[in-house]
């Protein structure tokens, strides 16, 4: 198995995330894992991520391991309050070709919501005009990579950037800024 250094669960895109990492005669990227969640339900990994620059004293390479969230545990995670402090996930990561190797009971934390009341570690910020349908990968990814908040300065005319991003926006993860503000443009000719 992978060695995993951690896991959380992105209520936003849906899916667990494992990242780890590997070495050199490994070929993880080649097989399909099960995400066995605490509601009984499973799914099957998406294609592995694994990058080939190494670092450290012996070559290691990072491995990023995702599985869909199923509908089910979607359900069970919010009737049941899931994901907080006190009732953390637990999801097993099973090797398909051979079931017997699994991690059990992988304490994943919970991304999404947002606490308002901590001062935030690392912020994005960036101008956008008409790149509305590539925002939710680019988010997605930098969420992956421990940004907490990203400010975008929207400079389109007429956009619906904030239709696209509501889901990040709900939950506090993104902050949309019209650009220019309205009052400069009454001041054009």
């Amino acid at each position: 198995m992978p060695t995993i250094h951690s896991a959380f669960v992105d209520v936003v895109s849906k899916e667990v995330v494992f990242t780890g990492i590997t070495f050199l005669v490994d070929t993880w990227e080649r097989e399909t894992f099960y995400c066995e969640f605490s509601d009984g339900s499973v799914s099957a990994s998406d294609a592995i991520l694994n990058d080939t620059r190494s670092f450290g004293g012996q070559p290691q390479y990072v491995i990023v391991i995702t599985c869909p969230v199923t509908a089910s545990y979607m359900r069970f995670m919010k009737s049941n309050n899931i994901g907080g402090d006190k009732h953390p996930h637990k999801i097993t990561l099973r090797r398909v070709s051979e079931p017997r190797y699994a991690y059990r009971n992988i304490p994943a934390c919970n991304t999404g919501v947002h606490d308002t009341t901590n001062h935030r570690f690392l912020s994005l910020c960036t101008m956008a005009k008409g790149m509305d349908e590539f925002f939710r990968v680019w988010l997605l990814y930098y969420r992956y990579m421990g940004v907490d908040h990203v400010y975008i300065y929207d400079n389109s005319p007429e956009t619906s950037l904030v239709k696209v991003l509501r889901p990040f926006i709900r939950i506090g993860y993104v902050t949309v800024v019209p650009w220019p503000p309205v009052h400069t443009l009454k001041d054009l000719p």
